[in-house]
């Protein structure tokens, strides 16, 4: 009777063993899933972290255009402000000729 005894436990035991191992086997089954999705979401992130990088760089490179295309035009501007006072000093002076019978205007 001990022997059978023992014989029904370690077949008890065995028979725990194996429920055991499958529920082992089985979480490792979820779990790998789920840790090629935190590997994947890693990976997303890093190539997002890239993408984010280089428009950053293109934006600073934008911006350093505009600046430069905003210093053109500040130029520009002083340009045809100087440009615009040189024409009205000469249309100035082509009234007052003509005012004067196309001599020069005195001063």
């Amino acid at each position: 009777e001990l022997e059978a005894t023992l014989r029904h436990r370690v077949a008890s035991l065995q028979l725990e063993l194996a429920e055991c191992a499958e529920e082992r086997r089985r979480a490792v089954v979820e779990a790998a899933p789920q840790a090629e999705r935190q590997r994947a979401a890693r990976a997303q992130c890093a190539r997002d972290a890239e993408v984010v990088e280089a428009m950053e760089a293109e934006l600073r490179s934008w911006e350093a255009e505009l600046h430069a295309a905003e210093g053109a035009m500040d130029e520009l501007r002083s340009e045809v402000h100087a440009s615009g006072l040189q024409e009205a000093e000469l249309l100035r002076e082509a009234v007052a000729m003509r005012l004067c019978g196309g001599a020069p205007p005195p001063g």
